[in-house]
């Protein structure tokens, strides 16, 4: 019985564990990279999405040498790479692609996206960010196998393989993520400035309509279009 309980209680903190450690990977994957190590990793990044651009931009580049340049840049980042992570920077770049394209903050405006959002489009949106949490628990179940590897060595190939897959199944969820919310932005963005007072129409959502949202929703006292300005 009292193996029982032991086996039972080390199971229990094993995945205790593990979700902590996934947590903590989840943090660095986010991680925006202002402070040493992380901005030189960001600094790394930025240089070479920024070379590939200059490759794709020269006037005496040849059309395959301009293709393969554009797709080296875009498996970099959508926009010029900033974060030290391929997952934090393609999150980032769906809210910069929706700022200039809409002139929308993604971050503040969400919650009121969020309520005109069909339970069905939720559900994939919802399933799609648990596979990015699954992934990030993931690797925390391979930093616990690299912890066994100072007493048993063929944990670090475990531990390898578990990191290689997790990194594969966050950067297919985070990508499925971050199209589904520019996906709703797309759909749902001039229904919510009708909601919020805008005239009716079918046409796409200005930049002038969604800074305006913007100011709406944020209400800072700060921010010189926002209602709230003092």
């Amino acid at each position: 019985m009292l193996v029982i309980i032991l086996v039972l209680v080390g199971s229990l903190a094993v995945g205790l564990i593990s979700t902590s450690l996934g947590q903590l990977v989840s943090f660095i994957w986010m991680l925006p990279g202002k402070r040493p190590p992380a901005n030189w990793i960001a600094a790394y990044r930025r240089g070479r999405s920024r070379a590939a651009k200059r490759v794709a931009d020269a006037s005496d580049a040849r059309p395959d040498q301009v293709l393969a340049a554009m797709n080296r840049a875009d498996r970099i980042c959508l926009v010029e790479a900033d974060r030290p992570t391929w997952v934090g920077d393609r999150l980032r770049a769906c809210r910069v692609r929706v700022e200039r394209a809409y002139g929308l903050d993604v971050d503040v405006i969400w919650p009121r996206l969020w309520l005109l959002v069909p339970d069905p489009a939720r559900a994939e949106i919802s399933m799609a960010r648990d596979a990015y949490v699954a992934s990030a628990r993931l690797m925390g179940w391979a930093l616990l196998y690299l912890f066994l590897t100072f007493w048993w060595w063929p944990a670090s190939v475990i531990a390898s393989v578990i990191a290689v897959t997790a990194q594969i199944k966050a950067r297919d969820a985070i990508t499925i993520l971050a199209d589904l919310l520019e996906a709703v932005v797309d759909l749902y963005g001039r229904e919510l400035a009708t909601q919020l007072g805008h005239p009716k129409t079918e046409k796409p959502l200005t930049l002038s309509e969604g800074r305006s949202l913007t100011a709406l929703a944020r209400k800072s006292r700060w921010d010189p279009d926002s209602p709230l300005a003092d």
